[in-house]
């Protein structure tokens, strides 16, 4: 606002719920162009200190960056690791290792419920479960890893697909069924395409993890070894070679599913077991197996003698989840418990902690569309909302495409999908059943209909003109609800030192004000941006109840290359005091006309009587010049502050002002009224 006065100009705010503004000279109502740790919400005429965060007391039992958290009915917290420990945070938050059996995590963990138990993913194939949580009598508190599960529906796949074809039940003879077959069939020492030397395989889990094997006889030495073709005869995957001494006759055999070792597949790629990248092993593709001995004198059980393709006597495993690309499996909660699984979505039902079975588990609840893997998953009262995007085996130029796909819990198919040709949804949380979703270093909400809106462009992401290559990635569990307000960790990751990092919070106190933008915490320690010797990441954000976490790590490298790592939480909580280190930063003020000179006056700041411990000091800034502090500070007691602009400074064309302040940690916030700037306008000077 400002009032002219013969000649003079009080610009400046006595409100400020407008929040940060994208540009730093134009902005809504009442709004600034930079602040930290200060609170416009609470009373919109006025600005208070936000709490300072504090790493938490049992940061040093921590070693990996936590990247997903939990509350359990008992009230204890869990997080797990990107190294796949889990860990759990007691009521007097006491902090223990409580299960390391993961070599990575996929971002996935929940508490269900039903199970009373907590279910997390890894970076592969692996859902574990941990528990029964609240440990009734005579429990035992477990943790389980599950990697693979029988691919029960290749059976009657394949039965049906026998029957139409030779209109003859193969797969059960005489009420025998296959798994029982007792003839024998050898094995020939090469490939075959005759129906005698080949087994129908059709997968109903994806990848394909194991085919077991029924042998009634062994040679005396030799390897055997199996090979998939598709339709079209060529190899899609195979075996590694077994000695024959290594194969039972009692039992079934299990030869792991390899992608063809022909294949050029690189170091870096990440499909370990699967890297094709089409529908050559997906559930629903039509294949053979070829069971190839290097000597004479190996047989098979079969239905028939002398024929596999009629009823070989085999188990099939798949993985329990599909190895992508993006190393992200995350878990959304409603009537089930669903988990990403590449471009399926998988569905978990009232399941035992100590068994994962297709009875209860459908890895392939939900199909996406070829090329796309799910990265981000949430819910609204009646969709799960599914982040996807477009993946690619290259570190340094991947796909700009993602979408989400809504689902209605219940259709076989996705209901409807929106393109986000502007980049991958990495976060998603539902607030107030509108979604927000963090995409290209930008927040976006979803409020129904068919299209997002664009809510706020991130501070410094723009990067053209810098000469180098900044990726930025915000991983899955960045965004949580504290006190109706929306709070955003950004980024998790960059290679940019103009991006700042830290929780963002976006809301209003209620619906008479708008929705507005603000940096609210720090990384404990006041870090902010990576630097030549410092990187920062942030792993996750959680509140709970009135406690707020969120996991960093700050990698120093000395002078000398010795690197140091900390991962830590840094917490705020109703214990916590005021942030040591606050600023404001009004917007560029121009007059309208940025070609014409002014005169700045002088800087002043009104506030209740400050608390012990307190300072704020004005500061301003002329055209593009370097911030100037004021000569005078207020202290405890105070109730404003002035400061006059430097003699023979004050001409200028643009003109920017705010203060900077600090308090004793635990003492309490000081309440700032107005932030204003007299400024001379030079009538009386020539226009242009």
């Amino acid at each position: 606002m400002s009032i002219g006065n013969t000649g003079t100009r009080i610009i400046g705010n006595t409100e400020f719920y407008g929040g940060l503004s994208t540009d730093p000279k134009i902005g809504i109502e009442n709004s600034y162009a930079d602040a930290e740790c200060l609170d416009v919400r609470k009373s919109p005429g006025q600005m208070t200190v936000l709490p300072q965060a504090r790493k938490f007391s049992g940061s040093s039992s921590i070693d990996g960056l936590i990247v997903a958290m939990e509350q359990s009915k008992d009230g204890n917290i869990w997080g797990i690791d990107e190294n796949g420990k889990l860990y759990k945070i007691d009521e007097d938050d006491n902090i223990s290792v409580v299960s390391n059996v993961a070599t990575s995590s996929g971002f996935g963990l929940a508490y269900f419920q039903i199970a009373d138990g907590l279910y997390y993913t890894d970076a592969g194939h692996t859902i574990y479960t941990y528990g029964k949580i609240l440990n009734p009598t005579g429990q035992n508190v477990a943790t389980n890893a599950f990697a693979t599960v029988p691919d029960e529906s290749e059976y009657i796949a394949s039965q049906i697909v026998v029957q139409q074809k030779d209109q003859t039940a193969y797969y059960q003879t005489n009420g025998k069924a296959r798994s029982s077959a007792n003839n024998s069939t050898s094995v020939p020492t090469s490939i075959s395409e005759t129906e005698a030397n080949k087994a129908l395989l059709l997968p109903g889990i994806s990848p394909l993890a194991q085919i077991g094997v029924k042998f009634n006889a062994l040679a005396s030495s030799g390897t055997v070894r199996i090979v998939i073709h598709d339709e079209a005869d060529n190899v899609v995957a195979s075996s590694v070679a077994k000695n024959v001494s290594s194969i039972s006759t009692s039992g079934y055999t299990y030869f792991d599913i390899l992608p063809d070792p022909t294949a050029a597949v690189s170091a870096s790629n990440q499909f370990v077991f699967t890297p094709w990248t089409g529908a050559t092993l997906e559930a629903g593709s039509i294949l053979h197996i070829h069971i190839v001995a290097t000597a004479g004198g190996n047989t098979v059980s079969t239905i028939d003698s002398a024929s596999m393709y009629t009823g070989l006597n085999m188990v099939a495993n798949g993985f329990v989840l599909a190895e992508t690309f993006n190393r992200k499996h995350p878990i959304a909660v409603f009537d089930k418990l669903y988990i990403a699984n590449g471009q399926y979505v998988a569905s978990l039902a009232n399941s035992p902690l100590n068994a994962i079975s297709d009875t209860w588990y459908l890895p392939h609840q939900l199909r996406l569309d070829d090329g796309y893997e799910v990265c981000a998953m949430s819910t609204t009262d009646e969709y799960l909302i599914i982040g996807a995007e477009k993946t690619s085996v290259s570190s340094k130029r991947g796909f700009q495409q993602g979408r989400i796909y809504f689902w209605d819990f219940q259709s076989e198919n996705v209901c409807f999908y929106i393109d986000c040709n502007m980049g991958a949804p990495q976060a998603m949380i539902n607030h107030d059943n509108i979604v927000y979703i963090v995409i290209a270093g930008a927040l976006y909400a979803y409020t129904g209909g068919k299209e997002l809106v664009k809510v706020r462009t991130l501070k410094g992401t723009d990067t053209e003109y810098s000469g180098s290559s900044s990726i930025t990635e915000v991983y899955p569990n960045m965004m949580t609800i504290r006190r109706e307000i929306m709070l955003c960790g950004f980024p998790s990751k960059t290679s940019a030192q103009t991006i700042r990092h830290g929780i963002h919070g976006w809301g209003s106190i209620d619906k008479n004000y708008p929705n507005c933008w603000t940096y609210n915490y720090r990384i404990p320690g006041d870090y902010e941006y990576n630097t030549d010797a410092r990187k920062l990441r942030m792993g996750c954000v959680y509140n709970f109840n009135d406690t707020l976490f969120y996991s960093y790590e700050i990698q120093t490298t000395a002078g000398d290359g010795t690197v140091t790592t900390e991962e830590s939480l840094g917490v705020v909580d109703n214990n916590s005091g005021t942030a040591e280190n606050f600023y404001y930063h009004s917007l560029v003020y121009d007059g309208g006309a940025p070609i014409l000179e002014k005169d700045a006056l002088r800087v002043g700041i009104k506030f209740d009587p400050l608390p012990t411990g307190c300072t704020i000091t004005p500061i301003y800034k002329i055209d593009d010049g370097d911030w100037i502090r004021g000569s005078k500070t207020a202290e405890a007691g105070d109730t404003s502050v002035k400061t006059e602009v430097g003699w023979g400074n004050h001409r200028m064309h643009e003109f920017q002002f705010g203060f900077v302040g600090t308090t004793q940690n635990g003492s309490e916030t000081p309440v700032i009224k107005q932030v204003a700037a007299e400024i001379r306008i030079l009538d009386e000077e020539m226009k242009f």
